[in-house]
């Protein structure tokens, strides 16, 4: 026989701390910690998912920039000719999303981008070849 499960009702102070933590950007066991710390009650990270849920905090989305934000990101930065690398790392998404989100931009730019590739390609070889010598010498 299992015992009873004890639920503890969440204070007005952790859920504030939730919803803080939750919207600067904290990883989920970091939000966990940071809530249990306020009263002393300890909060699963799962238990810290589910009640973000239900209080409409994540919506069904993924935590992060709005996708409208990185794809507005995403043609600024094919403006100022960044490699999908680039793009993946300074958005912090992976380069297959980049790609996708540059294929979702229209035509025109998508083919001025491609036409930059050989100055990319120059510019990422020559900027490796001086920091090959550098790390060298």
């Amino acid at each position: 026989m299992s015992a009873p499960h004890h639920y503890t009702r969440w204070s007005r102070a952790e859920l504030d701390t939730l919803e803080r933590c939750y919207l600067a950007g904290m990883r989920w066991h970091h939000i966990a910690d940071a809530v249990s710390a306020v009263q002393g009650v300890e909060r699963t990270r799962e238990a810290c998912r589910i009640k973000a849920q239900r209080l409409t905090l994540t919506r069904g989305r993924a935590k992060g920039k709005p996708p409208r934000q990185v794809q507005e990101d995403v043609l600024d930065m094919v403006i100022l000719g960044y490699s999908t690398r680039r793009i993946a790392a300074e958005l912090g998404i992976s380069q297959s999303s980049a790609c996708r989100r540059i294929a979702r931009l229209s035509p025109q730019r998508q083919n001025a981008w491609r036409q930059q590739v050989g100055e990319r390609v120059a510019k990422g070889a020559k900027d490796g070849w001086h920091k090959r010598r550098r790390a060298a010498a």
